[in-house]
């Protein structure tokens, strides 16, 4: 799930809030720190 959010941040530009929400998911996860992180970027981007 996690990779398909960072796929839908990286396509769609208006992914910020899809980032926001993948980081959190990242967090409680544990081990998604680095991909939410990269998902927030190309969010941003």
């Amino acid at each position: 799930m996690i990779l398909r959010v960072l796929w839908n941040g990286h396509l769609g530009g208006t992914g910020i809030l899809v980032a926001r929400a993948s980081w959190w998911h990242g967090h409680l996860g544990g081990t998604g720190i680095l991909v939410a992180r990269a998902s927030w970027w190309h969010g941003h981007l």
